[in-house]
């Protein structure tokens, strides 16, 4: 399956799952409460893409010499994946942080 698909089927589930808890204990406050969460959810996942963060936190593609070969180690693990080969960004910031981004 394509990534798109398998990550809309993820939201549609996640919507009905969170329809069917809330609707199951709160009833009909449940049903509105739940829609405003899940449109919420949809709202945060559009505004706040992949592209937003990175620019929130000011990521630029690794360069230059590249001393822990995060490049390699990424690469290979990719291919043992089976997915792309990931993108490496570095962000300014005082403390050490890892995160991934994106739906492979």
């Amino acid at each position: 399956m394509r990534n798109r698909i398998k990550s809309l089927l993820f939201v549609l589930l996640l919507m009905v799952a969170l329809v069917y808890v809330f609707m199951h204990f709160w009833e009909r406050q449940g049903l509105v409460i739940s829609v405003v969460l899940a449109t919420g959810f949809f709202v945060w996942i559009y505004f706040f893409s992949e592209k937003k963060i990175l620019s929130l936190l000011n990521a630029e593609p690794l360069g230059g010499q590249d001393p822990w070969h995060l490049s390699e180690s990424g690469k290979k693990w990719a291919k043992a994946s089976k997915i792309p080969s990931p993108k490496i960004l570095i962000a300014p910031c005082a403390t050490p942080f890892s995160m991934s981004l994106g739906k492979s």
